[in-house]
């Protein structure tokens, strides 16, 4: 199996997590899933080289992480450059500034929290708060992933 296909695989069985066993509603919150389960697939396929590529796009053209299918179905490009992509790289992001020990933490929480449940943006952010790891500005974090461009 190649390291793509991997990776695919993970997506996949990342959103037997994210989205089946944490569930969210994929039409107004897309990214919770998505994101999650793009950055699983990263993990596996070593594939978290197309962030450096993203941070250089410009950031001002109004895309949201935590924008609606209403919003992203009109753009299919940039909803795959955001939603999974920037998604993934925030996440990515996250575990670099916290630690991966605090990462693990933080997605168990989020699995405990809301298990067979809808778990929303919210909710993400709430449990990325209390408590935050000692000298992670989580509000400022929050800001800057969800105006992803």
């Amino acid at each position: 199996m190649s390291g793509r296909e991997r990776g695919t695989a993970a997506h996949e069985l990342g959103h037997q997590w994210w989205y089946s066993i944490v569930g969210n509603d994929q039409y107004r919150e897309p990214w919770l899933d998505e994101s999650a389960a793009s950055y699983a697939d990263a993990l596996v396929s070593g594939g978290f080289g197309y962030c450096r590529d993203l941070r250089s796009l410009p950031r001002r053209s109004g895309l949201r992480l935590d924008a609606s299918m209403r919003y992203w179905i009109p753009r299919p490009d940039s909803y795959d450059r955001v939603v999974y992509g920037f998604g993934a790289c925030t996440f990515r992001r996250l575990e670099r500034q916290i630690g991966a020990a605090a990462m693990t933490r933080f997605l168990r929480r989020l699995v405990s929290e809301h298990r067979h449940g809808v778990m929303t943006d919210q909710d993400f952010a709430r449990t990325l708060i209390q408590p935050a790891p000692p000298g992670f500005d989580a509000r400022a974090f929050l800001r800057e992933a969800r105006a992803a461009f």
